[in-house]
């Protein structure tokens, strides 16, 4: 399971100042004779301003003045559009022609921005690629033995809940599977089976997939937590495969893990993540171990 994105709405404030004294224009570098605008401490004249200056909505692209809000991107837009906005379910961007060249409602109601869209992965090749990316990531911390061969299938929002169904929640990117199969010998072995939300651009789908590793590689070594513990133990691979990529989405989505307000996924994930930061992977590995 992967938390969903918080959405961030930062308040800021247009100030404008109307004075007769003479100044320069921080945009055309022409002398203003009348009155002028203030904006983040450069003076403008009222045109300049206006045209080449003034944050405009990223929905009505009409000029922000007052106060006026930010998706987590830094994308404004007039605070009378909070509540009819419509957010990616990914990158959490303002979904509009402007700011993420308009995007998509999915079958199982989630929305989709243009730019995720372009970047999701849907082909069993790219399902490879990123599964021995994510493999290789994860030998590096220590997380052995994980076989590669596990089916890794990809469902919509409806599907995934029916398949989870104790633990289903709106927010649900992830669920593995774990059954008993005979073995030609006579003898029963573990068969896993992990389904991921489909239509994830590549680094959440990893950073999902590196989440159901974990789940796989404590019940392969007989590690018994607490929803708690085994959440925040699982989402430490989250974090990770996001740290490695580094990017601002990725940075969004490490934030909104910090702020997670879950028992499980938030708190869970901070006490892991405090462990980590204290003991390094090999020493966390090991207490898990014994």
């Amino acid at each position: 399971m992967h938390q969903k994105l918080n959405y961030i709405f930062l308040l800021f404030f247009v100030s404008y100042i109307f004075t007769a004294d003479k100044n320069i224009c921080n945009h055309c570098n022409q002398l203003i004779l009348n009155q002028w605008i203030v904006f983040e401490e450069n003076d403008y004249h009222n045109n300049c301003y206006e045209n080449h200056i003034a944050p405009k909505c990223s929905l009505c692209l009409e000029i922000l003045t007052g106060e006026y809000l930010l998706d987590a991107w830094g994308n404004p837009f007039h605070k009378i559009h909070e509540a009819d906005g419509i957010y990616c379910s990914s990158c959490s961007r303002i979904i509009s022609e402007g700011v993420t060249q308009g995007g998509y409602k999915l079958d199982d109601g989630r929305f989709l921005c243009s730019l995720c869209q372009s970047n999701i992965v849907q082909s069993t090749s790219q399902i490879n690629i990123s599964k021995l990316k994510v493999l290789t990531l994860l030998q590096k911390i220590g997380i052995e033995g994980i076989n590669k061969e596990i089916n890794i299938t990809l469902a919509n929002r409806i599907t995934l809940q029916k398949l989870a169904h104790k633990i289903s929640s709106s927010q649900l990117k992830g669920f593995t599977k774990f059954s008993y199969i005979k073995s030609p010998f006579g003898n029963l072995a573990s068969e896993y089976k992990i389904y991921i939300l489909d239509r994830l651009p590549t680094i959440e789908f990893e950073a999902v997939l590196a989440h159901e590793y974990l789940h796989v590689w404590l019940y392969e070594n007989n590690i018994e937590l607490s929803p708690a513990e085994r959440e925040g133990f699982c989402n430490l691979a989250s974090s990770y495969i996001y740290e490695q990529n580094g990017s601002t989405f990725s940075h969004i989505h490490l934030d909104s893990m910090d702020a997670d307000t879950h028992p499980n996924y938030g708190d869970g994930f901070r006490e892991m993540k405090s462990n980590l930061e204290k003991n390094g992977w090999k020493t966390l590995l090991h207490s898990l171990r014994q």
